[in-house]
């Protein structure tokens, strides 16, 4: 819906990828008008953690949004009690963000959810759009999705330290954009563990990769099993 009310077709996408040059380009999300001829109704920017005025202001890389996003509208669930959607998506950051485009609070305020560090040594890239459920037994949605950078695929940089999350949406269906990013010391660490028992008091999960190893692909979701890609390259093949 737009600010008069009126329901109104429209497209969400990222900015794409910048080849990490310049967050003046690609670090954005751009809603267009499908009901006339994709005119741009909205650019929405996405925050640079490294930008002088943010923190912190050393990470190296350069945001952009090359991943798809990932709308929560009535029809996926019944817990949605607005019109319109909630858009997610992870930037190549690795920062997770909800943008509203619903009836409710103010039309295209993000809310910035969690926030994945990433810094040229530890390599966190994400390039995969996230992926959305349900938690049956609390009603909570959680948003999956892993690092790891496409573009770098045989990287074996001993500094790389790549991680798979899993993050829970505590103000969904409802917008809070004054809460401040959650990180991985909100979460439960679930490396070299048998099973992943995320208490009320934790916001999700996180699991460290092994040396190297990184993820190739979009989280899928089967009968409660959430699947990641691992990839570990060989400098001798």
């Amino acid at each position: 819906p737009l600010d008069e009310g009126v329901d109104k077709w429209v497209a969400v996408f990222g900015g794409g990828s910048n080849n990490n040059v310049s967050s003046d380009t690609g670090s954005a999300v751009f809603v267009i008008d499908m009901e006339d001829g994709g005119k741009t109704i909205k650019v929405v920017d996405v925050a640079d953690n490294n930008d002088p005025d943010s923190s912190p202001t050393t990470n190296f890389v350069i945001n952009s949004v090359p991943s798809s996003l990932v709308p929560i509208i009535p029809e996926n669930t019944t817990l949605a009690n607005y019109n319109g959607a909630l858009v997610y998506f992870a930037d190549y950051e690795g920062k997770l963000w909800k943008l509203n485009l619903t009836d409710q609070g103010t039309l295209y305020d993000l809310q910035y959810i969690f926030d994945a560090k990433a810094t040229k040594e530890n390599e966190r890239r994400v390039m995969f759009e996230v992926t959305a459920s349900i938690d049956e037994g609390t009603n909570k949605l959680w948003l999956y999705y892993g690092t790891g950078d496409q573009q770098n695929l045989a990287s074996i940089t001993p500094t790389m330290q790549n991680q798979l999350y899993g993050i829970k949406d505590v103000n969904f269906p409802s917008f809070n954009t004054s809460i401040t990013p959650l990180t991985i010391v909100d979460c439960f660490d679930t490396t070299n563990q048998t099973s992943c028992v995320t208490t009320a008091d934790k916001a999700g999960w996180y699991a460290n990769l092994d040396a190297r190893e990184k993820t190739t692909a979009k989280a899928a979701i089967k009968s409660g099993v959430v699947y990641f890609n691992r990839y570990v390259p060989d400098n001798t093949n």
